[in-house]
């Protein structure tokens, strides 16, 4: 087969899109040598060499996401590359192509938080690019020959909404990147870098609304005042909201903003924490724990979405709209050393269950499904 993957996320700048596209990707070229991929890619990644095999193939698709450009070049380049299918690895699927394809829809979070305090834009031109999400999310879910989802819970909530046959979709769970495990020898030098100072929690990710972080704070300020939270996000119109209600409670001595955190850092700041935490009220997946638990920190997260299917056991779980009970769960793992030992042992149970190979291997045989549609 020739299988074209639409792999413009491609990169960490593009945070769990860029992690996605890479680890399938090179994940596949270590167990399929047999069909042949184009790899479609922006001009950055398209000059660099990227390791790979022979059978993956480097195309030019300097092409901007969300752009009607995207609507008329891309089923152009399809067209002249004439793949057996294509793999979008994101909903954004281009209408006007004929080509058969699989999407993964990573989360159905838009659906459901959305409205004025989710984005910048003016009241018209939000509701005119919210329009075109449903469309392109409505086109991507009926229209596709599979589905790739990374949770059971997904999986539900997709084929409720659209009405969709359970079958048409297929779990892959996800993995960590090992280069985040790897813990910095001088951890001194690394948490002065970040002016950080033990016990202090971490949330790792970006700080949109329904990531419910005000809570977290409402939180922080029922717990001891030694104990401080570090927010590891890049800069962003959010972030600088965020940093407008830390002083506006006067935490700032206690919430600290540590901007992007490269690979290299994350592992040992993960390690170094009392927990990792996260209120969050809706996620796809919810990676961070994972990588928490493979730092060797526990994770103490919000009960609701993905979070127990992920995580299991080995998390301890709160009521994300109730601080008391975050500061509860919190207080736990602070007071009782050997819980949040319990809780280190269950995550490394916890993690064999994930791994970049299984997701990849479980990608393939959706390709190797379609072969029987395309003949």
């Amino acid at each position: 087969m020739t299988i074209a993957i639409d792999a413009r996320f491609w990169g960490l700048e593009h945070a769990g899109l860029g992690r996605y596209a890479i680890n399938l990707i090179r994940n596949l070229a270590e167990i399929d040598q047999k069909n042949t991929y184009y790899l479609l890619l922006r001009k950055k990644y398209f000059q660099e060499s990227l390791g790979l095999p022979n059978n993956f193939k480097p195309i030019l698709a300097e092409i901007s996401y969300h752009s009607l450009t995207e609507q008329l070049k891309l089923p152009l380049l399809i067209r002249r590359l004439n793949p057996d299918f294509v793999h979008y690895l994101y909903f954004i699927v281009p209408i006007l192509s004929s080509k058969k394809f699989v999407v993964t829809i990573h989360d159905l979070i838009k659906h459901k938080h959305s409205g004025g305090e989710a984005t910048t834009l003016s009241k018209p031109a939000y509701y005119t690019k919210y329009l075109a999400y449903h469309l392109d999310m409505w086109w991507a879910a009926k229209k596709s020959t599979r589905l790739i989802v990374p949770t059971q819970y997904v999986k539900n909530e997709l084929a409720a909404y659209y009405k969709i046959k359970e079958k048409k979709i297929t779990v892959t769970y996800e993995g960590v990147d090992p280069q985040i495990t790897i813990a910095e020898a001088n951890i001194k030098k690394l948490l002065s870098k970040y002016n950080l100072t033990k016990p202090y929690l971490i949330y790792v990710g970006n700080v949109y609304p329904y990531k419910n972080i005000p809570r977290l704070l409402d939180a922080l300020k029922l717990l001891p005042k030694g104990l401080s939270l570090a927010v590891a996000c890049a800069r962003s119109v959010f972030w600088e909201k965020l940093q407008a209600i830390i002083k506006e409670r006067e935490m700032s001595n206690r919430v600290k903003l540590l901007g992007f955190v490269p690979d290299a850092d994350l592992g040992t700041l993960y390690r170094e924490s009392l927990a990792f935490v996260s209120a969050s009220l809706d996620e796809g997946f919810g990676i961070t724990p994972l990588e928490a638990m493979a730092s060797g920190t526990p994770a103490i997260i919000s009960n609701s979405a993905c979070f127990p299917e992920v995580c299991g056991n080995a998390a301890l779980y709160f009521n994300p709209y109730d601080p008391k009970d975050i500061a509860e769960k919190i207080g736990q793992v602070l007071d009782n050393p050997q819980l949040r030992s319990e809780l280190i042992r269950r995550g490394q149970e916890n993690l064999k269950r994930f791994s970049w190979r299984k997701m990849a291997e479980k990608t393939l045989k959706v390709y190797n499904s379609l072969v029987n549609t395309i003949l």
